[in-house]
């Protein structure tokens, strides 16, 4: 069952080696051989170093930098970069932990990854919206479902004189009454 869920899932998963200074990816899923494009699928990247995956010497410092901090921390790393692939960029929400085997002559870690680029472009969209609301002359403002304001634009400054900083929280009932 966990071999299934390791073989289908969609999020990018393995097992990658650290050993002076060099990290090899001894195990991979379906879904990271996708991302790295390779036809030859999962046999096609495993056992590779990852300066063969990796983009340029910028990602793999920064990678390689996770991993080490794993190692000296001897905990889970989560970070966000991003990854040309195939010449688009992606974002990726990473999670590595150490893997404890006191068998082996280099440390292991395990790693699991999120395609975040969709859930980045979105975040970006909204951000737009917000400053284009911003930039109405009439007073825009929202509330949350316990009618408290949670977005008040610069109209609403203008017109009412209270700052954003000043009003985010408070109930409109209690104040433009």
């Amino acid at each position: 069952l966990l071999k299934a869920f390791f073989d289908h899932s969609p999020l990018l998963m393995g097992v990658v080696s650290l050993r002076d200074e060099t990290l090899k990816l001894l195990a991979a899923n379906a879904a990271t051989a996708r991302f790295h494009g390779d036809i030859g699928g999962v046999p096609a990247i495993q056992n590779r170093d990852l300066t063969e995956l990796l983009p340029g010497p910028e990602h793999l410092a920064l990678v390689m930098e996770k991993y080490q901090q794993a190692s000296r921390e001897n905990r889970a790393i989560s970070f966000e970069y991003e990854q040309n692939r195939q010449g688009v960029p992606h974002s990726l929400r990473v999670l590595i932990a150490p893997i404890d085997r006191a068998d082996v002559d280099a440390q292991r870690f395990c790693y699991l990854a999120e395609d975040i680029t969709d859930r980045k472009i979105a975040e970006q969209r909204i951000r737009e919206q917000a400053e284009m609301l911003n930039e109405a002359h009439d007073a825009i403002y929202v509330c949350d479902q316990e009618h408290r304001i949670e977005y008040w634009n610069r109209g609403a400054e203008r017109i009412y004189g209270w700052s954003a900083d000043e009003i985010l929280g408070q109930k409109p009932i209690e104040i433009l009454t």
